[in-house]
């Protein structure tokens, strides 16, 4: 059975690399294959600034070293990769604490807009434009990994939202966003018609 041993994924100036348990003991190795890579590409990789995480199942009675794979790297109990903050048993209570903390940080803003003679239907696109886009940041990339507890936490945010006027009584739960979020998430949809030029 064919097995990927490595994936690196580079977003702008971030580089990510996931190596599988397999192949571990290589992770030094590949750190240096991807140090030469940048060399001959004009970039610096700083090992002072590298993140390193281990990612484990519940139960699992492997034994890591204390030491970082990476000399120089730090390792970390959580990483934000992409703004989703992933811990070691790829839990979301620490993602989700951020991201509540900014919905309820926006509700300041909500008030004063109310207050300054906003109308409710443009009050109602605004929260769903900022505040609730904020708590659905990249769902399909975490939705997956939430126990109820934590879809309580999020459905307690949107009827508190509801409550409070920033949204119409009768939208959505947030489930039902997330699993619109899942369905469309690979979904063509038609662009701008666009002309083929021959030179």
């Amino acid at each position: 059975m064919y097995t990927i041993q490595y994936r690196m994924m580079k977003y702008a100036d971030d580089t990510c690399v996931l190596v599988g348990s397999a192949m571990v003991h290589t992770v030094a190795d590949e750190f240096n294959n991807i140090q030469s890579w940048a060399a001959k590409n004009n970039l610096k990789i700083h090992p002072s600034k590298t993140k390193e995480i281990i990612f484990s199942r519940r139960r699992s009675k492997v034994q890591y070293p204390s030491e970082p794979f990476i000399p120089g790297a730090e390792r970390v109990d959580a990483l934000r990769v992409l703004g989703v903050i992933l811990a070691p048993r790829l839990s979301m209570g620490e993602h989700l604490d951020r991201v509540i903390a900014n919905c309820a940080s926006s509700r300041f803003a909500l008030r004063t807009l109310r207050a300054h003679g906003l109308p409710p239907p443009e009050l109602h696109l605004v929260t769903r434009m900022t505040t609730v886009s904020s708590l659905m940041y990249a769902s399909p990339s975490w939705w997956g990994f939430t126990d109820a507890s934590d879809g309580s936490r999020l459905e307690r945010q949107l009827a508190s939202l509801r409550r409070a006027g920033f949204l119409l009584s009768d939208f959505s739960s947030f489930d039902e966003l997330a699993r619109n979020a899942n369905a469309g998430l690979f979904l063509l949809r038609p662009g701008p018609r666009a002309e083929t030029l021959l030179y």
